[in-house]
């Protein structure tokens, strides 16, 4: 979702979505690639040119692997997008019943996932460096408390890093995704 907001807006709106029948008896798996597969088409219809690749952002040699790939299709990266998070609800609890297993699954992507974007990215002429953080590291969240650490991180990242760097870190502070309707049902 994080990635088809920024592409409508760098792109422009004015697609038509495409359309997908869906059965009772689908899984949530399914249900999951059918959303990405029609995101997708719906970037491409924007004008987008996607290359999708499977990677772990918190895995340094897995996103090496992504860059030499974006590399070879499209020459050089001139900027970077860090929007990676679980939403999932299995990752959310209130405070007292959240177990370290779901601060891992928060910290993983977003954390771990900037220090390896970090490490690849941090002698490279880029445009922009952009973090998708959320106004919960502002706010607060119902049940989020690893979710607003990881965000309070990526916050506090970018503030440390842009005191002595040419090239800053932009941490935008969403406000809510469609995600949280759900979660909070």
């Amino acid at each position: 979702d994080h990635g088809l907001i920024v592409a409508q807006q760098e792109i422009g709106a004015g697609a038509s979505e495409p359309s997908a029948a869906t059965s009772p008896r689908e899984s949530d798996a399914q249900r999951r690639t059918r959303r990405a597969i029609r995101k997708i088409q719906r970037m491409e219809a924007l004008g987008a040119e996607v290359l999708v690749l499977d990677a772990d952002v918190g895995d340094l040699e897995q996103m090496q692997q992504v860059v030499n790939a974006v590399d070879e299709q499209f020459g050089a990266i001139h900027g970077v997008i860090h929007g990676a998070g679980r939403t999932d609800p299995a990752a959310f609890a209130l405070i007292e019943d959240t177990s370290i297993a779901q601060f891992e699954m928060q910290f993983r992507p977003k954390v771990k996932g900037l220090y390896v974007l970090d490490h690849l990215f941090r002698d490279k002429a880029l445009d922009f460096r952009v973090l998708l953080s959320s106004n919960v590291s502002l706010l607060g969240g119902l049940r989020m408390v690893a979710y607003t650490s990881a965000n309070l991180f990526l916050d506090a990242f970018a503030q440390k890093e842009n005191r002595g760097s040419a090239l800053p870190w932009t941490s935008t502070n969403w406000d809510r995704w469609g995600y949280v309707e759900e979660l909070l049902a």
